[in-house]
């Protein structure tokens, strides 16, 4: 695994985890080290989908209501690619 420390003018900084979960040969890091911009290929993952972990200061990002209430019950909701999740503060 590898932590990448972003930063955006919106949030400030915040981490990335790309996680390899079942079905997933490995995870590519094409990017390298520096600077990228927003919509640049990171990497990817090779045979089949995965976990992206992203961390961010608690008050940077209010998550919606779903996601914290189902949470804190210990149940997993399922989010699609392109899902809305929380709101900037």
């Amino acid at each position: 695994r590898q932590i990448s420390v972003l930063e955006s003018p919106r949030c400030g900084i915040f981490r990335m985890i790309e996680v390899a979960a079942f079905g997933v040969g490995s995870i590519v890091q094409s990017a390298g080290v520096g600077t990228f911009a927003k919509m640049d290929e990171k990497g990817c993952f090779k045979f089949g989908g995965s976990t992206v972990i992203l961390v961010f200061d608690d008050e940077k990002v209010k998550f919606d209501d779903d996601l914290l209430k189902y949470s804190a019950q210990g149940m997993e909701v399922q989010v699609r690619c392109g899902s809305k999740l929380a709101v900037f503060c």
